[in-house]
């Protein structure tokens, strides 16, 4: 269904613009105008179907020409193309806020359930060419959040205890996905607390409770869309596993050949005894852990930042063991250091 138009205008040297629509996911559009061989087109794009209370950017942009390169079409270096007017029919339902910084950004809040268009007039800096656009935004009340475990994360969702960890999310009415980044967002959780300020569709951090538990998080407009957490303290882990990623320049007796005053790199898995006895691992976890080495002097090791990894920097030729704790369970890695352990 097409719900974007855009009308016909005069430009310089008499020349009359057609513009065109092509329609994206979730109920994007682009508003473009037919330009010749070499010149970029002025578009704009828009997101049509919004949430109340939520809001999106409408960006004035170029577009090279359909069949041109990027190469072949002049797109103006440093240049932003400018929006020089803004009308709304019904500025009850939709506001409209101009960037001072940005002229070529629009933010649109949607402010209750309704229909309405919006005009909005752009132009080149260089004065080439001026174009007129037409959208009608639809906005809606969700009725149903549709909730995913980001990457790296399974159902059901398994987090040691202060583990932040992503969703994602996708707002509907009915049939029709919603665009928009609402707050406060409509999902509620007995075991994790949700960000404060504005939250980004694409990926919802949340942050585990500090004790062990299993629980949801579940649409507060539609609660038989929920995801099952399961939140792990120390005593828990059933093992943790290393695995060398990167820095090592070969192996020696088996073990990671590393320069001296490098670092080496080691992924990690922690694996938790779940509700049902079997053994799984966590997607995220903030638990507590010690980390040593039998010979600080030769290298040391600390946690990856915000992950379930190690890194290990070394300091002088020798070897060394770096032994990594958590609860009862313990992991250990050995490498050999050498002033230059590139062909060794």
């Amino acid at each position: 269904m097409t719900w974007m138009r855009g009308p016909r205008q005069a430009v310089p040297f008499g020349a009359l613009v057609t513009l065109s629509l092509s329609l994206g996911a979730c109920g994007s559009s682009t508003v473009r105008g037919e330009g010749g061989d070499v010149d970029p087109e002025l578009s704009m794009s828009f997101r049509e179907d919004v949430a109340t209370g939520s809001q999106t950017n409408a960006f004035l942009r170029y577009d090279c020409p359909s069949g041109t390169s990027s190469r072949d079409c002049n797109r103006p270096d440093n240049a932003s193309a400018t929006i020089e007017a803004v009308t709304v029919d019904d500025p009850t339902i939709l506001e409209v806020v101009r960037s001072a910084s940005s002229p070529d950004i629009l933010t649109l809040k949607a402010l209750r359930d309704g229909t309405t268009n919006i005009r909005v007039g752009g132009a080149r800096p260089d004065g080439r060419s001026k174009k007129d656009f037409l959208a009608t935004i639809r906005v809606a009340t969700p009725d149903r959040v549709a909730l995913e475990p980001d990457r790296g994360c399974s159902k059901p969702i398994r987090v040691g205890v202060n583990g932040k960890f992503k969703i994602k999310a996708k707002l509907f009415k009915g049939p029709t996905e919603l665009a928009g980044n609402p707050y406060p967002f409509p999902i509620k959780s007995d075991v994790a607390k949700l960000p404060p300020g504005d939250i980004a569709l694409s990926g919802i951090e949340l942050e585990a409770q500090e004790k062990r538990g299993v629980g949801t998080i579940e649409s507060t407009v539609s609660p038989e869309d929920s995801l099952a957490v399961e939140v792990y303290d120390e005593e828990q882990v059933a093992g943790i596993e290393l695995t060398l990623s990167s820095g090592a320049s070969g192996t020696l007796g088996g073990h990671p050949l590393v320069k001296k005053g490098a670092t080496v790199t080691l992924s990690g898995k922690i694996n938790v005894t779940t509700e049902e006895g079997t053994t799984a691992p966590l997607c995220a976890e903030n638990l507590e852990r010690s980390i040593t080495s039998d010979r600080p002097d030769v290298c040391t090791g600390s946690r990856v930042h915000s992950g379930q990894g190690l890194v290990i920097t070394t300091k002088e030729a020798g070897t060394c063991t770096v032994t990594v704790r958590i609860g009862a369970f313990t992991a250990k890695q050995t490498i050999e250091v050498r002033e230059n352990a590139r062909g060794f």
